[in-house]
């Protein structure tokens, strides 16, 4: 039966049954004017959704800063407990005291003269570290380390034909930037600790160092810092959107 034919059919189908028993008509004829549905195939399975945001996330732009387990058993995982107090830390005094005291695990009556000397000369210390840090940075700061730096950045970045290092390259590598680390501290400080205490306490500083999910973040932090130095017009467009923020919060509220 040709096309036209079959369309004309159905007016007479119609009119012949006055509407009743064509529930069956109306089926073989939805079914002969659809298109044919494309079968599903039995190879694909079911994707997971988790597992897929997991392989997006561990792709070679993000690395080890999704949230991917860790390879260094002696590092735990950042606390998560949204209910815990955590607590606020200002100046290296404060750092120090509690690196002593929660790292490396120093005696009560040695926490104590610690904080005894802080309160005594926190001040003055403060003061000389502030100068010393400012005085290095100054110096990094110079026409002479800014050139050099550069540098450096542009052969890294252009001309740095090296070979990858190996697995057993940055193994010595990482052992001797630790060595250096603990050459760093005069020889009093092991013995006044305990030379256990001392290595370990050093080497939980030096594996949160080479955290990879705090190391990103740094750089992101200093990459902000670099930039708004280099172009301080930044700085002033977000003072300018604070202002007007506050501008119409003012406003609306009045």
């Amino acid at each position: 039966m040709s096309k036209g034919k079959f369309v004309r059919s159905v007016s007479t189908k119609v009119i012949k049954e006055r509407g009743q028993h064509l529930e069956r008509f109306l089926v073989t004829f939805l079914a002969s004017v659809e298109a044919a549905r494309p079968k599903a195939s039995a190879e694909e399975d079911e994707t997971d959704p988790d597992l897929t945001e997991k392989e997006m996330l561990s792709s070679l732009l993000f690395e080890n800063n999704a949230g991917q387990e860790l390879d260094r058993p002696n590092l735990k995982e950042p606390w998560t407990n949204p209910e815990a107090s955590y607590m606020q830390l200002n100046g290296i005094i404060q750092y120090v005291l509690y690196l002593a005291r929660s790292v490396f695990d120093v005696p009560v009556w040695m926490h104590q003269m610690i904080v005894t000397f802080a309160k005594i000369f926190g001040n003055s210390l403060e003061t000389y570290l502030d100068y010393f840090i400012n005085t290095k940075t100054e110096m990094l700061k110079s026409e002479q380390m800014v050139e050099h730096i550069m540098y450096l950045l542009r052969d890294v970045l252009f001309f740095d034909d090296d070979p990858p290092r190996t697995d057993a390259q940055k193994l010595e590598r990482k052992e001797f930037a630790f060595q250096q680390m603990l050459k760093f501290f005069p020889s009093i400080v092991p013995k006044v600790l305990g030379e256990e205490k001392f290595y370990d306490g050093c080497k939980i500083v030096f594996d949160a160092l080479q955290y990879p999910k705090l190391n990103k973040q740094l750089s992101y932090i200093l990459l902000d810092i670099v930039i708004k130095e280099i172009f301080p017009e930044l700085s002033d467009e977000d003072d300018v959107d604070e202002e007007a923020s506050q501008y119409q919060e003012d406003h609306y509220e009045k």
